[in-house]
């Protein structure tokens, strides 16, 4: 098991020498299964028998319940403690021990193969302790700030690198169902036990956990649908309580070639709201319609450095990059994809534009016509099959050109 726990244990700020004596047992038994149950049951014990949870201590007792939990193998009661460690720290305004409170729930989520979730609070805690150097690095946090630091660094680039291998193409890879990801989903608490009070009132123990729904097929649009998660390191995609999540169904082709999983007509992408996202990052974005009266959604690879919403297609290069401004912006980031039946390649469109035979080179050039807005050529497109609907796709891009350049002659 990675050391990162035992590390994060002992960068932890504390004050109290009940709490510091805690610390020290867990790192001296930090492999010694049974000492650690034990150390877990009187600290468990103190709980329920004092009023210890009214104390300046209570998100490092958390934390330490949290290790415990984690090396014991509770991992999702580890992930439940770490997160009310990390609501107290941030209430308390403890931001040191809110930077190591989340690296280690990071570390819990990474060991349950939640890659995605593990990234997204390993960026959280790098960025907070880079943001607050001055803060930090002038204090007594200097030197365990710069140890934490580079600790997190090398976990943001393993968990990159676990999410950045790339899969055979669409076209070279076989007809076959690929491993599918099992969606998680928080559905009401479990009370580790209810008693009747003497008095009348009903108390339950303290302990206490949600019962997580598993699925493994998915009915979208009335059809079954299996999901892929957008990383690999992903065999568990557990949706977060407090995020906000949807579905949206994909139309087009202009990320057919998008890595590690093609999205193709008539998919549905995964996303939970956000207003921004990390390089790379597959995400919904919000801009004008064809024809300014409104907005639509489009699905773009994020080019954070260039501040760019880029396509992915095969052959590359069939629609224009799309620059974030005023009009055009990010309002969630893609984290899987659901695609019909059971993934088998076979069932997926071929990558390029739904276009017949030929017919692709054409449909460039009404791209280029509209100044590489494929947003507004498919519009054309569409209202010349609303006007001649006998008409092949094809056609109708015939038509949208010659009645650009019809147009734009006169």
């Amino acid at each position: 098991m990675t050391p990162i726990p035992k590390t994060l244990t002992g960068l932890l700020d504390i004050e109290d020498a009940t709490m510091e004596r805690v610390r020290v047992s867990i790192i001296a038994s930090f492999d010694n299964v049974k000492d650690l149950r034990r150390i877990l049951t009187r600290q468990c014990a103190n709980r329920d028998e004092t009023n210890c949870y009214r104390c300046e201590q209570e998100g490092v007792c958390f934390f330490m319940n949290g290790v415990l939990q984690f090396k014991l193998g509770a991992n999702g009661e580890a992930v439940k403690t770490l997160e009310a460690a990390s609501r107290y720290f941030r209430g308390q305004g403890d931001v040191w021990n809110g930077i190591v409170g989340r690296a280690m729930l990071a570390s819990v989520h990474e060991a349950n193969g939640e890659a995605h979730k593990a990234l997204r609070e390993y960026r959280k805690a790098y960025d907070t302790v880079t943001n607050d150097h001055l803060r930090l690095h002038s204090t007594e946090y200097d030197e365990k700030a710069l140890i934490l630091q580079n600790l997190l660094h090398d976990q943001i680039k393993d968990c990159d690198r676990q999410g950045a291998k790339a899969q055979p193409s669409p076209r070279a890879r076989p007809k076959a169902a690929r491993p599918a990801t099992r969606l998680t989903m928080p559905w009401m608490r479990a009370y580790s036990g209810v008693y009747a009070n003497p008095n009348g009132p009903t108390q339950s123990e303290y302990a206490q956990r949600s019962i997580g729904v598993h699925i493994d097929e998915i009915i979208l649009d009335g059809k079954p649908h299996r999901i892929f998660s957008l990383r690999l390191g992903d065999n568990l995609l557990s949706l977060i309580q407090g995020e906000k999540y949807a579905w949206a169904k994909i139309s087009g082709d202009s990320m057919s070639a998008a890595k590690p999983v093609a999205i193709n007509q008539n998919d549905f992408v995964l996303y939970y709201e956000a207003g921004g996202a990390d390089e790379g990052g597959i995400v919904v974005a919000s801009c004008p319609d064809a024809l300014g009266a409104g907005h639509q959604f489009v699905v773009k690879r994020f080019s954070k450095a260039n501040r760019l919403l880029i396509s992915e297609t095969d052959p590359p290069g069939l629609y224009e990059p799309m620059p974030i401004n005023k009009s055009i912006r990010i309002i969630g980031i893609v984290i899987a994809v659901a695609k019909p039946g059971d993934g088998a390649e076979g069932e997926i469109p071929k990558t390029g534009p739904h276009t017949p035979q030929g017919g692709a080179s054409r449909y460039i050039e009404l791209i280029q016509l509209v100044q590489g807005d494929s947003a507004v050529a498919d519009r054309l497109i569409d209202h010349e099959q609303v006007l001649s609907p006998q008409s092949s796709r094809e056609e109708c891009i015939e038509k949208a050109i010659s009645r650009l350049l019809h147009d734009r002659r006169a």
